[in-house]
């Protein structure tokens, strides 16, 4: 009986094929290139038309003697390395070194491990590809030509053992120029923000971006920032603009190598190696239970998302079965116009559709599962209908500002059904209902954002104190008494005064959540609810508000000038600058109550075109003196160091006004807020007096 030989590359694919081909046929492997250019000398005749110089490798003497004896044997032998220019030019070299009859010798590719796949590729025998040969000589010299030119240079110019390559040397050169880009880069401050806006019906906010003006604005600095955030204090937000449309999401292209190293190191966290190595040993076969050794995927070195006609229909016919012909694509999908690839092999795919990745799972380890699915799943994909996003962009108006936000929900999932890549299972901005021009939405306070620049500016003054020795005299003795008590001051002062500032903060956006909804238990409509709550805090207390302006610089003023008399023990100075600021903040709060009283009914109408909003403005005049004074005695109480006592204080007085707002306004309505600012702000008051009353005695 003939006997043919068939060699191969690696021993794992020499024990598939060999399973495959039966009895008639000996299989065995070259374990890669048999010849290569001698290490020790140049190996190319450059004066004879770059003639190359081939040495038998290290180690490969035995393997070729074995080989030279079966292909003396053989009556065909075909070459069945790799379907690339390496493995065609493995075969040429395999053909000089086996030293027989060339005629004999045949050349066979297959794309995949498979029994079908491989008796093929004997009925398509052909001839060696010398242009792939040459290719690879040619690839292989300029190696060579470049390695052995640059190397001694670097040798001694740089370094001893470095190395130059056709293609590493080129890489280097744009990792260079890519960090001289780092480093000649300029940085610029910016800011972003962010707003979280509840609308009626939904649970959850909607979070918009800061878009500018009629234009982008785009914010340099902490200043512009804070200019911003000021004006949106007590700004009416209202829905200005609503777009809705469709957005298609195409299905991903099939695996190509570099994309199958991307996707593996992004989603499973495998290096290049790694993923490589695993795509080796499923594409040369692995023992499945119930269908024997086989390859699973097809041949891993490839630039093209090409399928064949064949792998296409079975996938299509597979969707079609499983997930409905509405999820089959329409369209072939190939690779961009315009791209250089080689094209010499089918995208990296499954060799069997059928065989799912569940069905196989016993079979592989955990690592070579993984891939396969991911395998598995993206070729899946390519080949289903794109999905489909009902989008709704969004226009919030905030005074001159506005705010841009973009929500949309899967109308159809599609090959999303299958493959999601990183960021798609990330849920932005999904409304249950439609949104409308002119709705109004309450705004969240940024507490997050807060946080983080109290604790930032919290810390720079603790150096800043540092640095300026304002700290006591004995504390520079040394460092650990600096750093001790400056860890005091941090304690007893800085704390407490941050908490102070995010928890009033926290409580305002708690007071700004609850209100609306409060005020639909009373009885009012979702609309109705957020316009009122839009006229109280947007257009009211602005107007209250504008007064403590004054009461706020003499705050700032105030807060040294205490602290300095406090630690000089000089208790008349700190007596009467309580006495003043009690006097200078009743008497402000009283003008301005009295102008608030006689013409807030008119200042509604003119500024605010609302009547509800003058009546408020009337109802709230009272609170002047209450505020004012407050703000006052609070900046005293922090220079006297009395910051925990202070913070006490604004806890009780905003849980007044969270009681009022829990339990009185399903009752009595937005009146109950308003009388519970009123008894907040006389607890505070009180409280404050009496804190201070033992300064005031000893003065």
């Amino acid at each position: 009986m003939a006997k043919n030989l068939v060699i191969v590359e690696s021993p794992a694919k020499m024990k598939t094929v060999k399973k495959f081909l039966g009895a008639n046929y000996t299989v065995e492997a070259s374990n890669g290139h048999v010849r290569d250019f001698p290490k020790s000398q140049f190996g190319i005749d450059v004066d004879n038309d770059f003639e190359p110089k081939y040495i038998t490798i290290r180690g490969k003497g035995e393997l070729l003697a074995k080989l030279r004896k079966e292909a003396k044997k053989a009556d065909k032998i075909y070459l069945a390395t790799d379907p690339d220019r390496e493995g065609e030019a493995i075969s040429w070299h395999l053909m000089q070194a086996l030293k027989t009859d060339t005629s004999k010798m045949h050349r066979i590719t297959f794309n995949e491990v498979t029994k079908t796949a491989v008796k093929a590729s004997i009925k398509q025998a052909r001839e060696l590809d010398m242009n792939l040969v040459d290719a690879q000589q040619a690839r292989r010299m300029l190696d060579r030509m470049v390695g052995y030119t640059i190397s001694p240079l670097l040798w001694a110019k740089v370094k001893r053992g470095l190395s130059a390559g056709r293609v590493q040397s080129v890489a280097l050169r744009i990792i260079c120029d890519r960090e001289d880009e780092i480093n000649a880069f300029i940085p610029e401050e910016y800011w972003s923000l962010e707003g979280e806006f509840q609308v009626k019906g939904e649970k959850k906010p909607l979070t918009a971006k800061f878009y500018g003006t009629d234009k982008k604005l785009p914010i340099k600095n902490r200043q512009e920032m804070d200019e911003i955030l000021k004006n949106l204090e007590n700004c009416k937000y209202e829905i200005t603009e609503v777009k809705k449309g469709e957005r298609i999401k195409n299905a991903p292209l099939p695996f190509t190598t570099s994309t199958l190293q991307q996707e593996a190191a992004k989603t499973l966290n495998f290096s290049t190696q790694k993923t490589m190595r695993l795509a080796q040993q499923l594409y040369e076969g692995v023992d499945v239970k119930g269908s024997g050794t086989v390859g699973l995927i097809s041949y891993l070195r490839t630039d093209s998302t090409r399928i064949s006609e064949e792998a296409d229909a079975a996938a299509r016919t597979y969707i079609s079965e499983q997930y409905g012909q509405n999820y089959v694509s329409q369209t072939e999908k190939t690779v961009k116009n315009g791209q250089k690839i080689q094209d010499a092999h089918e995208a990296i795919r499954p060799t069997d559709i059928t065989r799912t990745p569940v069905l196989v799972k016993e079979s592989l380890t955990r690592d070579q599962f993984r891939l396969y699915q991911l395998i598995w799943r993206r070729f899946a994909a390519s080949r289903m209908a794109p999905a489909r996003y009902e989008t709704t962009s969004v226009k919030i108006g905030a005074g001159e500002y506005v705010f841009t936000v973009a929500a949309s929900k899967v109308a159809f999932d599609g090959f999303m059904s299958v493959y999601t890549e990183e960021g798609d299972d990330k849920k932005g901005n999904i409304l249950s209902q439609s949104l409308e021009k002119g709705m109004e939405l309450t705004a969240f306070h940024a507490v997050a954002g807060l946080v983080a620049g109290e604790c930032s500016g919290l810390i720079t003054s603790l150096i800043a104190m540092s640095l300026e020795k304002r700290l006591p005299g004995h504390s520079y003795h040394t460092l650990s008494g600096q750093w001790k008590t400056m860890g005091k001051l941090f304690a007893s002062m800085a704390v407490p005064l941050t908490i102070n500032r995010v928890t009033t903060a926290l409580f305002n956006s708690l007071e700004n959540l609850l209100i609306p909804q409060k005020l639909q238990a009373f009885g009012y409509s979702a609309s109705d609810a957020l316009s009122i709550f839009g006229i109280l805090t947007g257009m009211t207390m602005s107007i209250i508000l504008f007064p403590s302006v004054l009461t706020n610089s003499f705050s700032v003023l105030l807060l040294p000038a205490v602290s300095e008399a406090h630690s000089a023990h000089n208790h008349a100075q700190i007596a009467r600058t309580i006495k003043k600021a009690i006097l200078y903040g009743l008497l402000l709060g009283f003008v301005f109550t009295i102008l608030f009283l006689v013409f807030g009914d008119r200042m509604g109408e003119v500024l605010f075109h609302n009547t509800l909003a003058g009546n408020f403005i009337c109802q709230l005049s009272w609170l002047c003196p209450l505020l004012y004074v407050t703000s006052l005695l609070n900046s005293i109480l922090h220079g006297l160091g009395n910051a925990r006592q202070v913070l006490f204080v604004t806890l009780l007085a905003c849980m007044i006004r969270i009681c009022m707002i829990l339990f009185l306004i399903p009752q009595y309505g937005i009146d109950a807020y308003l009388w519970g600012m009123l008894l907040s702000y006389v607890f505070a008051a009180i409280a404050d007096i009496l804190l201070l009353m033992p300064y005031s005695r000893a003065g």
